[in-house]
């Protein structure tokens, strides 16, 4: 690392969540405070390989993911839960205009997939309808791989395209969310194949999304698939209630 980037990573920086100066130096940490209220998945917790919360049960996946369709991915990993101050950070960083969030959201999750011991060989970002890329001027999942990635050790690939609309998925009935593999292609993939991918995304829903996306990159090639997620929907979390 040069002197300049060096001298960067040790500067006083307000957090990021909470404009607070308790924030560790460099920027791209949250402050003691908005850890604890973003609720962070415990290190040593039993995890559900299907959507990366709280296995609530003594069964290989946690109750919710029991009922749900096969995945297309082997495990999955997830950093706090989509609720509270998590849902509002995501959301910031989403639709405010907020694209500094994810340096800490991407170290989070990077935490995560290392206390997950998820492996791969690269990562590769959920991609955006062009229509929305354009209106919101970057795709928060490509930002939060490139976070992620480089605090892996392991390089982001772009080797996805989306190719079609659909409504938002919050207006859609379960049913009709696993109808979506015709959405998305891979135009390049010698990218992806015979190497194991980790999809990343902001947040884990239904995984419909999430599903689609990795039944397409095993069709090309790819020799497994995990997930890493920034945050998991309280209808899969066991610590909501």
């Amino acid at each position: 690392m040069n002197p300049a980037a060096q001298l960067f990573r040790h500067l006083p920086f307000p957090c990021p969540g909470c404009g607070s100066d308790e924030a560790p130096p460099g920027g791209r940490s949250f402050c003691p405070e908005c850890r604890k209220k973003l609720r962070l998945f415990p290190e040593k917790m039993a995890v559900c390989p299907g959507c990366g919360g709280p296995l609530n049960s003594a069964l290989a996946v946690c109750s919710q993911c029991l009922i749900e369709p096969e995945r297309s991915w082997r495990s999955a990993a997830a950093a706090f839960p989509y609720s509270g101050f998590g849902r509002q950070l995501v959301r910031r960083f989403k639709f405010a205009d907020c694209p500094e969030l994810a340096g800490p959201l991407g170290v989070l999750m990077a935490d995560a997939a290392r206390f997950r011991r998820l492996t791969a060989d690269v990562l590769v970002p959920v991609p955006l309808n062009w229509r929305r890329l354009w209106f919101r001027g970057y795709n928060q999942a490509a930002l939060l791989a490139k976070i992620a990635g480089g605090e892996l050790g392991l390089p982001v690939v772009s080797a996805l395209r989306r190719v079609g609309r659909r409504p938002k998925q919050a207006t859609l009935g379960r049913r009709e969310r696993h109808f979506l593999r015709g959405l998305f292609r891979c135009p390049r993939p010698e990218l992806i194949r015979g190497r194991r991918v980790m999809l990343v995304d902001d947040v884990f829903t239904t995984g419909a999304t999430l599903g689609a996306v990795g039944k397409v990159l095993l069709e090309a090639g790819a020799l497994e698939v995990t997930v890493l997620v920034a945050a998991r929907t309280p209808a899969y979390s066991a610590l909501d209630g």
